[in-house]
């Protein structure tokens, strides 16, 4: 594990961060998902450190899609624009400094 890596464990490691610019959802820390297995096809991830080939997947319980899984990554991710594809998210800070995310019944 690299110094960047150790640092963001310390910051990131149970916590899950709602990512607007990622396109899938990511996710390093095994006591947050279930059923992790090789996914069907590999995934390149970009970053400004190089590129990472990413082959495992998981479900996270209550979340409808699968999530990367990479126990090298530092940080748990879900990503913004798949989460409103199913669901209604929604921050009003006058409220609460936080995002909401409702399910389709309403809840």
């Amino acid at each position: 594990m690299n110094l960047n890596q150790k640092i963001a464990a310390t910051r990131f490691d149970n916590q899950i961060i709602l990512d607007n610019g990622s396109t899938f959802h990511h996710f390093k820390d095994e006591n947050l998902v279930e059923n992790i297995c090789e996914a069907d096809d590999i995934l390149e991830m970009a970053t400004n450190a190089g590129n990472k080939f990413i082959t495992l997947v998981a479900d996270v319980p209550g979340l409808d899609d699968e999530v990367r899984f990479d126990t090298e990554g530092i940080a748990n991710l879900f990503s913004l624009s798949k989460l409103v594809k199913h669901s209604r998210i929604t921050y009003d800070s006058d409220i609460e400094d936080s995002f909401f995310m409702h399910e389709k019944d309403g809840s």
